[in-house]
């Protein structure tokens, strides 16, 4: 940090030589700092707690000791102490240790500016990384998977941080789950998962502090103990730091793959607090961000217990909806751009619940895809999306196709094509007047193999769309292999349309590599006239959005033909 500022030579008392003696022998060091937080004078242990020599002491700044990704929260906590005369602060940072690593301090500071006889800042400076062995760890982060704490290791350490909950005013436990794990593991291998797994720790204990605490929950989950002054300010930096750090590309054998993660956390600010409890209440958070969809972090409340509940019961609710008829199917009209016809439709399946409501797919789908229910759901929906389109009006006058979505895990089984032969046969409906849409998302873990099954699919003679283009992670290379007739154009390039030149740039390259490829186009999620116009403009030959008719049931669909764009439910 900065200049020392000495004293001249006293004449001391029998007893300030022992104060002095036992500053200098102890654990924690003290520093006085001035109102911007620069170094006035440091204490006698001062320099050994940070592992520098004793004449390095006057040549080092705050600032240039502090870890880059902890100097907001310095200077969130600092301005905070000086808005409190009197007043004291605590927080745990990162600093560069004399050793050239970084090591972990636990900071209290006393603001005395307004005492005449300290005039400053006083600061006590604990080193976490030498309390909890960081040595130790740094040497073992080669086999980091291997040394990882489970379960029960990971307990009793977080018995022991709840129980110095005295010192600190928050106990963290994040639990993280890898979104495509599981998917690796179906397509490469329970070892070739756990090999990710365990990249995927080394690169997080790479950026956690040397106090903090990793391990391994069951084959998929990671978890991270952190003790803290901050709370969710702590927690949500922290979530942030865990999930940039995946956001470089692993790599599998030849391959690349593009990780998220979804993040539970709790907090523990209660001594008498129950370690696994508190493990299982991150758990359930970490679910509830699975479920959403991932690539987010939920905190816990008491919710999270009720929708565990419901995540248990819900396959065995999904099995007796499919066998009691309680899903139905709505129609979203997709139009030509040019003259306003309707084109297709395409098919979204509601669950209508016993009171009259409906539920969307993603408060279910996800439910249904883990519990092995999709199958059967999907069938039906196939079936009676080709019973409804045989019952269009043939000609101008009505969809010319139906369009049904296949989810990830119905492309993985290789009797999909099978079923849809069966449907196909069984309702009379041509071939040509089905679309099948899957997401850019299934290449992102074995793309040969989904490339295979689409082909089988295609080789019946229905069309495939790739949905959501453009938001995926597949390269060019396997859009070209791709045996596809349709590209639709994600939402998000739609919405800025008109306003954003972005957007209007990347739907017009999407477009221009479109018909390079003799792919047709379907823009979604128009909503205004602007972006219509703005679609036409650039060439767009098709669309669909609540511009032009909102989802509804069968009966009702040829109403909305008639009349493009008038409302006719509030479904999604």
């Amino acid at each position: 940090m900065s200049r020392s500022v000495g004293t001249p030579p006293l004449v001391l008392s029998a007893q300030e030589v022992r104060q002095r003696a036992l500053l200098r022998y102890a654990d924690d060091g003290l520093v006085l700092l001035d109102r911007s937080g620069e170094v006035i004078e440091v204490g006698p242990s001062y320099p050994r707690v940070l592992g520098y020599a004793p004449e390095k002491r006057c040549k080092m700044r705050t600032t240039a000791l502090i870890h880059p990704d902890d100097l907001d929260c310095w200077h969130q906590a600092w301005a905070e102490l000086m808005a409190r005369p009197g007043g004291t602060s605590a927080l745990v940072l990162r600093a560069r240790h004399g050793d050239g690593q970084w090591c972990s301090l636990d900071l209290t500071f006393h603001n005395g500016l307004d005492d005449p006889d300290v005039q400053g800042v006083v600061a006590t400076v604990r080193n976490l990384s030498k309390r909890h062995g960081g040595e130790t760890r740094r040497s073992g982060q080669q086999g980091v998977f291997e040394d990882l704490p489970d379960r029960q290791d990971l307990l009793g350490r977080l018995t022991e941080a709840v129980a110095r909950l005295r010192a600190y005013s928050q106990v963290l436990v994040l639990v993280v789950k890898l979104d495509q794990l599981h998917l690796v593991a179906r397509a490469c291998g329970r070892d070739q998962a756990a090999q990710l797994l365990a990249a995927a720790a080394r690169r997080l204990r790479r950026d956690l502090r040397t106090c903090d605490d990793l391990g391994v929950l069951g084959d998929d989950r990671l978890v991270v103990i952190c003790e803290t002054h901050t709370g969710k300010r702590e927690a949500n930096g922290l979530a942030k730091r865990v999930a940039a750090c995946f956001s470089e590309p692993f790599r599998i054998e030849d391959d690349q793959v593009v990780l998220t993660a979804s993040i539970g956390i709790a907090l523990a600010i209660d001594p008498g607090a129950d370690a696994s409890a508190l493990l299982e209440d991150a758990d359930l958070a970490m679910a509830s961000a699975s479920t959403a969809g991932g690539n987010r972090r939920v905190f816990f409340s008491p919710a999270e217990r009720a929708d565990a509940i419901s995540r248990v019961t819900l396959p065995a609710a999904l099995r007796q909806a499919l066998a009691d008829n309680e899903f139905v199917v709505h129609y979203q009209p997709v139009v030509e751009l040019s003259t306003g016809r309707t084109v297709g439709a395409e098919a979204l399946v509601r669950w209508a619940h016993a009171d009259g409501t409906l539920a969307g797919p993603d408060s279910f789908i996800g439910a249904a895809e883990a519990s092995g229910v999709i199958g059967a759901l999907g069938a039906w929906v196939l079936q009676e999306a080709c019973e409804t389109a045989l019952r269009w009006p043939a000609g101008p006058g009505g969809p010319a196709y139906v369009a049904v979505n296949l989810s990830a895990h119905q492309l993985e089984d290789p009797g999909l094509p099978a079923v849809v032969r069966k449907v196909l046969s069984g309702t009379g409906l041509g071939p040509s007047r089905l679309t099948l849409e899957v997401t850019e998302s299934v290449l992102v873990v074995d793309p040969e193999a989904a490339i295979r099954r689409l082909r089988a699919l295609r080789d019946l003679g229905v069309r495939i769309a790739i949905d959501d283009f453009g938001t995926g992670y597949s390269s060019l290379s396997y859009l070209k292999a791709l045996p596809a007739d349709v590209l639709k154009i994600d939402r998000s390039f739609v919405t800025g349309l008109g306003a954003d030149p972005a957007d209007a740039a990347i739907v017009g390259a999407v477009l221009a590599l479109a018909e390079a490829l003799g792919l047709d186009v379907v823009a979604e999620g128009v909503e205004t006239d602007t972006q219509a116009a703005e679609l036409r403009r650039l060439g767009c030959p098709h669309a669909q959005g609540y511009l032009f008719g909102r989802p509804c049931p069968a009966d009702r669909l040829a109403g909305s033909l008639l009349c493009p764009g008038l409302p006719t439910d509030t479904g999604s």
